[in-house]
């Protein structure tokens, strides 16, 4: 299936970036290595409202890939001072980073929002990081967290195709 989709900023494709910063891009065509995607790049103009740089893809139907890299998924006896890395991969047509959202939940409360819309909310200080075919997340809370509870992450994110996925983790806290 062919998409369309205007890309803003830096584009991480199968390790290939493309920078738009304050000037057009000139027009580029390559074929991904791992026989996923033909994308063809070109040219924004400002009547067509997309002011950076589109992109024709081929969507491989498959959404992103999300892991917990740290602490491991469902591991125990992790410090009260941990911070957490995810990742959200496609190595097809690349991750929006703006349909990541990222939610927390602390013990049987409930989920808290703590990234959506390229935002760090609610006393988390969340670093994304450009990586090959999408992002790394660090999350470094404000506050330790409290001894004796099990954390849960519930993640979601979606490919520049029509392709989306949740993903839920969680870990134990020691006291």
């Amino acid at each position: 299936m062919q998409n369309s989709a205007c890309i803003k900023g830096i584009l991480g494709l199968n390790s290939q970036q493309v920078y738009v910063a304050g000037a057009w891009a000139a027009v580029r065509i390559w074929e991904t290595l791992d026989g996923g995607a033909t994308w063809a790049l070109t040219t924004g103009y400002p009547s067509d409202n997309c002011s950076s740089l589109a992109a024709l893809y081929e969507d491989n139907g498959d959404p992103p890939a999300i892991t917990l890299i740290d602490p491991i998924d469902e591991s125990g006896n992790v410090p009260i001072t941990t911070n957490i890395i995810l990742t959200a991969i496609d190595s097809t047509s690349g991750v929006n980073p703006a349909t990541v959202l990222i939610e927390l939940k602390i013990g049987v409360g409930n989920y808290t929002t703590i990234w959506e819309n390229e935002v760090a909310l609610n006393g988390y200080i969340t670093t994304p990081s450009v990586i090959t075919g999408g992002y790394s997340y660090l999350i470094n809370p404000d506050n330790d967290f409290p001894g004796e509870t099990t954390i849960s992450i519930r993640v979601t994110a979606a490919d520049y195709g029509t392709n989306s996925t949740t993903e839920t983790f969680s870990f134990s806290i020691v006291p």
